[in-house]
């Protein structure tokens, strides 16, 4: 991502490709966004460097029970999948791993209607290019 590749490959592909897993994609997905995100960069501020936090707190204190810790505790990365909840609000939460997290993921996005992502015109253009390679192929089907 640093390099700026415009191609992603592997993802949700296990056993060097010969097998995909819709939970590993989502998983793989979650990574991805969160990898592109933090290439965007990161603001540098007052807020988001805790400033007001740090002079309250001091160089010796604790910064973990700061509203504004908690608040951009995720500012670097934004996952959606991936929890990052305290040991004891995860495991009263139901203690989800994120394989389990990522299987829900997958039947939410199974179970709604799909679109399809291909529009008409570039439809017909698929088409007629599959009829023109059949006809050079002698009509095969």
């Amino acid at each position: 991502m640093l390099t700026r590749s415009s191609n992603i490959y592997g993802a949700g592909m296990l056993e060097l490709g010969m097998s995909v897993s819709f939970e590993q994609m989502v998983i793989d997905n979650d990574i991805i966004g969160m990898i592109q995100y933090a290439i965007k960069g990161i603001e540098v501020s007052d807020e988001t460097l805790a400033v007001d936090s740090i002079i309250e707190v001091g160089s010796e204190g604790n910064f973990f029970a700061q509203p504004d810790t908690m608040a951009n505790v995720d500012y670097p990365s934004r996952p959606e999948l991936i929890n990052r909840d305290m040991f004891d609000t995860w495991a009263t939460a139901g203690s989800k791993e994120t394989v389990q997290r990522a299987h829900e993921k997958v039947v939410e996005i199974l179970s709604k209607p799909s679109d399809n992502i291909i529009l008409a015109d570039r439809n017909a253009k698929i088409d007629a290019l599959i009829d023109r390679k059949r006809e050079k192929l002698g009509g095969v089907q």
